[in-house]
């Protein structure tokens, strides 16, 4: 029985790892993978929930400050968007790891249960392992945000937060009865210090688009919006009240530019993108992947190894299998860059 259950366990682990590593890349086609279609109810419900919120907040502003309605649909539908990849990723992981433990859990009592002399038991916690590892490897390569789509989430959604964060007056002098370390014009520093950081991202990320032909001027305008961002910080820092009414007035602006759908009033093109574009590199990307395939081959195979000499050839051409279908999509022709 035990038999039967750790070559079920195994096939499904190979086939969640299969479908991982295959709509990897679904954001290049700008389309939904399955797992984010399961939970577009879900993130739709609570998107609404939370611009409602934001919505009666924007309501009793002054109308220098307030939101646009269009810039606050922008904001619900990024803010969907956001949630959808994020809990998609996550509904990806769940069964993956559970299959991964269970794999390896079955395996490594099968080999404690072979004849490998003095290392049994140290080939039967390494089988864990490394099925543990191989399942972490690929979850972390195949479930990172913004893998290859062109998306401003991050950006829009950082935009609300530190919107929304300024919106609260920073206080003087903290209350002798809080004894917290944190600044009062700490959390507005840091929100714009993410928004910076996310249009920055987003430049470098136009830079070199799937390794191919750089976007200059998009470089250029989204570089120059992280630089005013970061003086709007260093303002806070210093000012407090006063750069956080001018930070304030300046992200709203922001968030309405960027609903606009013309982000060229965005900030003015910075005049030398160099020292951006140098924090980038055409192989990073092939780079990462080739690592990711080297650590995932030379871990299975010593993971095959390690199954034939327990006598569990079923398992180890499993493994085999797996690592046969990585190197298929490998080397797979392709029009994108996963």
């Amino acid at each position: 029985m035990l038999t039967v259950y750790s070559a079920l366990s195994a096939g499904l682990w190979v086939l969640a790892l299969g479908l991982s590593i295959m709509t990897a890349g679904a954001g290049g086609r700008d389309t939904l993978t399955l797992s984010e279609r399961m939970v577009v109810p879900a993130a739709r419900r609570l998107a609404k929930r939370r611009g409602d919120t934001l919505a009666e907040k924007v309501d009793g502003l002054d109308a220098s400050l307030r939101l646009s309605p269009e810039a606050q649909r922008y904001l619900q539908r990024e803010d969907l968007l956001a949630m959808v990849e994020m809990w998609g990723m996550g509904v990806r992981w769940v069964p993956t790891a559970c299959l991964g433990l269970a794999t390896g859990g079955l395996l490594a009592l099968r080999v404690s249960r072979s004849d490998l002399g003095v290392w049994t038991d140290s080939l039967a916690q390494f089988v864990l392992v490394a099925i543990v590892f191989l399942t972490m490897l690929v979850l972390l390569w195949t479930s990172t945000p913004q893998k290859s789509r062109w998306t401003t989430w991050p950006m829009s959604g950082n935009a609300r937060r530190a919107f929304r964060t300024l919106l609260t007056d920073i206080q003087g002098n903290a209350d002798v009865s809080d004894l917290g370390f944190r600044q009062p014009q700490a959390p507005a520093v840091r929100d714009l210090e993410n928004l910076a950081y996310s249009l920055e991202h987003y430049a470098l990320k136009r830079a070199l688009p799937n390794t191919r032909t750089p976007m200059v001027e998009v470089v250029r305008i989204f570089g120059a919006a992280a630089q005013e961002v970061r003086s709007l910080r260093d303002a806070v820092e210093i000012d407090r009240e006063g750069g956080r009414d001018n930070a304030l007035r300046e992200v709203r602006r922001m968030i309405e530019v960027l609903a606009s759908g013309s982000v060229r009033a965005l900030a003015t093109p910075m005049e030398d993108p160099s020292t951006l574009l140098q924090q980038t590199t055409q192989r990073s990307y092939r780079t990462r992947r080739g690592i990711f395939v080297a650590l995932f081959t030379l871990v299975a195979c010593l993971l095959a190894v390690v199954l034939i000499r327990a006598d569990l050839p079923e398992p180890a051409a499993v493994v085999i299998a797996a690592v046969l279908g990585l190197w298929v999509q490998q080397l797979r022709p392709s029009g994108h860059v996963a």
